[in-house]
């Protein structure tokens, strides 16, 4: 679809996911074919954990473990 000029939102739509997730396989699939490494970014929204990093600066492994 993208292919044949369907703005993001019309994909999403079609597929019934979210407009992100659309364009970041597409962007995804862009990297792969320009052979441009694709880094992991964290993003948040409104109340968001504002720490850096993935975990959000605390121990990925329950207390006590």
């Amino acid at each position: 679809m993208a292919a044949d000029g369907s703005p993001v939102w019309e994909i999403a739509q079609q597929m019934r996911i979210s407009d992100e997730a659309v364009a970041h396989a597409l962007d995804r699939i862009v990297a792969a074919l320009s052979r441009r490494e694709v880094s992991q970014v964290e993003t948040g929204g409104l109340g968001a954990d504002t720490d850096q990093g993935v975990t959000g600066g605390y121990d990925p492994d329950p207390i006590g473990s």
